[in-house]
């Protein structure tokens, strides 16, 4: 009965120590047109507001500009230091994917913010809910561009193959949404001050790092672990992928809705911000530990060489065991019995 049973049951892979695959599958490159496509179309368009913008106020524009540079730098710098930053990989490829990532959040994302975002504000006013007229004018189009952007991503680049690449690519992308916005946000203050551009675009900015720093970062980062999960991890099934994904997604879009939401008191206004504040913090604590631990320990479960719309059955990349973290040692001891 033993032998019959193991006819139909392959015996468990030898544990091996994981590392990233040398030689990973091909990528679409459906997706990456489209990548290519959006990615020059939002930058032709962040281009022109940009140079605009600095003819309303030049010096607001700068000092804008500049914080916006100093900012991304530093968030760069933060992210290259999380073990789910694609290190083992070769740079060229690291070079175009952060380029990639910034494109379609500063460019692509804004393309689809404006495409979407004008008819649904206009709906908004319509129905007279005025409260959530940011919520859904902002939140709405800027969340789905940015997770669509994370899936383009995902599907374009061949070295991206861990779960957790979907979330470092959901940074990648707020990072360049944010920056775009950022440097409009320095002329935008700038006019608002009458005395002085230069006093009006530090207080915009000094505005913006304390209430709601890295937000677009942190929603889209949490929309990208449920959309990496879905495209690499092995043993799902189709709904749990779709569940893990949308539910992701509409935890991201429950925080950005939340912060953009507008009540007219004005103490009930700042308990709100703190307590959206606390919760997305929080999730972000949460999913860099998670993701730090996973990429660390690449315990987390199996995971493809290639996302799951490629041809035929997915397979654990080359040097990858499929374990979880509680059965290292019996599939090693399985493993020796079986042979």
């Amino acid at each position: 009965m033993d032998n019959k049973l193991n006819a139909y049951v392959p015996p468990l892979p030898r544990y091996e120590k994981p590392a990233p695959p040398e030689a990973p599958q091909g990528s679409s490159w459906l997706f990456r047109i489209v990548l290519i496509v959006m990615s020059i179309a939002g930058f032709a368009l962040f281009a022109a507001n940009t140079v605009f913008s600095f003819f309303s106020s030049p010096v607001g524009n700068a000092i804008g500009l500049a914080f916006t540079i100093l900012y991304a730098v530093i968030a760069i710098w933060l992210i290259r230091r999380s073990p789910m930053y694609p290190k083992h990989t070769p740079g060229s490829f690291r070079f175009w994917w952060a380029v990639a990532c910034l494109l379609w959040g500063g460019g692509a994302g804004l393309v689809f913010s404006l495409a979407v975002g004008t008819p649904v504000t206009e709906l908004t006013q319509r129905s007279g809910w005025e409260d959530s007229l940011f919520s859904w004018g902002g939140a709405y189009p800027e969340e789905i561009g940015k997770a669509l952007g994370v899936a383009v991503i995902l599907f374009s680049f061949k070295h991206l193959t861990r779960p957790w690449h979907g979330a470092v690519t959901g940074l990648m992308i707020g990072l360049g949404f944010e920056t775009s916005e950022n440097i409009g946000y320095g002329g935008m203050g700038a006019m608002m001050d009458p005395n002085s551009d230069v006093m009006g675009s530090l207080a915009s900015w000094g505005g913006r790092m304390v209430a709601g720093v890295g937000l677009h970062m942190i929603t889209t980062a949490i929309a990208g672990w449920g959309i990496g999960w879905a495209v690499f991890a092995l043993r799902r099934s189709l709904g749990s992928r779709i569940a893990g994904a949308l539910g992701c997604f509409l935890i991201g879009f429950a925080i950005h809705f939340a912060w953009n939401y507008t009540i007219d008191n004005p103490i009930a206004m700042i308990v709100k911000s703190v307590t959206v504040a606390l919760v997305m913090y929080a999730a972000l604590f949460v999913l860099i530990t998670r993701g730090n631990e996973a990429a660390r320990r690449e315990q987390h479960g199996p995971c493809t060489p290639r996302s799951i719309s490629a041809d035929g059955a997915p397979q654990p990349a080359a040097g990858y065991s499929p374990y979880t973290r509680s059965n290292v040692a019996e599939t090693s001891a399985a493993t020796s019995a079986t042979d």
